[in-house]
């Protein structure tokens, strides 16, 4: 049984190429991650309050183009992933 983990790490050996593979999956993740808090964030943060019965001004800008974000997110992601 130790032989077979021994010969394991022996046989890993990381290539250039699988190691750029790696950083590049681990940085789309990352972008995929930091856009969904971005995007819903502040939709949810605003259907709290308002859950709570504190009025919430949807006819600004920022509501509008947070909704934009939010399309645009559910968009972006299928192409993505």
């Amino acid at each position: 049984m130790l032989q077979l983990f021994g010969n394991l790490q022996q046989s890993s050996v990381e290539h250039p190429a699988t190691t750029k593979a790696g950083h590049n999956a681990i940085m789309t993740s990352m972008i995929v991650c930091s856009g969904f808090v971005v995007c819903w964030s502040y939709g949810e943060i605003a259907y709290y309050i308002r859950s709570m019965g504190v009025y919430v001004d949807m006819t600004s800008w920022f509501y509008h183009f947070n909704s934009l974000l939010l399309h645009g997110y559910s968009t972006l992601t299928h192409f993505i992933n």
